[in-house]
């Protein structure tokens, strides 16, 4: 199961770096996301291999918000969505990413959504019900998701270990800590 999920989250959080660190959206993105300033100056100033070592970590490094999990227990639909603001472009396409992995993992592994997506147990029963119309409203939604450990800094200096240390010793500490976030070990 392990190696699937963390096959299946590696695309997730490898767009978030994408989007983190671009140049014109990316502090705009992680606040949206509700990192504090002191996490996006360690997300936006890590090294490659820092982000290659946190994109291998295991765990999706956004969850769903409570506010999206509450409109999902009630029954996404276009009607809910109008006259809703839409967020960032960029945050859009990755709660929708994220929303398809969460749908494709609770599925086969029902625990998931709670574990590693931050959703109740009744929100994870929704979530493997949902269309993909009902994917596609909820990445609409104002906030979907959130940057997973937002306000932890200390979190963020673990998950990026590979800028201070190379190896397999930095994948465990990386994904250590990961698993450690989401209660799994």
């Amino acid at each position: 199961m392990d190696t699937t999920v963390r096959m299946d989250v590696e695309p997730l959080n490898e767009q978030l770096f994408l989007f983190a660190i671009n140049q014109r959206e990316g502090i705009e993105i992680l606040e949206s996301l509700g990192a504090i300033p002191e996490v996006v100056d360690r997300i936006r100033g890590a090294t490659p291999n820092g982000i290659a070592v946190a994109v291998r970590c295991g765990i999706p490094l956004v969850c769903f918000s409570a506010a999206m999990e509450e409109e999902l227990i009630r029954g996404a639909s276009m009607a809910n969505s109008v006259g809703r603001p839409v967020p960032i472009a960029a945050v859009q396409e990755l709660a929708l990413l994220a929303l398809h992995i969460a749908y494709r993992n609770v599925l086969r592994f029902p625990a998931l959504g709670q574990s590693h997506f931050g959703l109740s147990r009744v929100g994870s029963s929704r979530l493997a019900e949902a269309t993909i119309r009902d994917l596609i409203c909820l990445s609409r939604f104002e906030r979907p998701i959130q940057l997973h450990a937002a306000d932890q800094l200390r979190f963020w200096d673990r998950i990026l270990i590979g800028d201070r240390l190379v190896g397999p010793r930095a994948y465990r500490i990386s994904q250590e800590t990961a698993f450690l976030s989401v209660g799994a070990v």
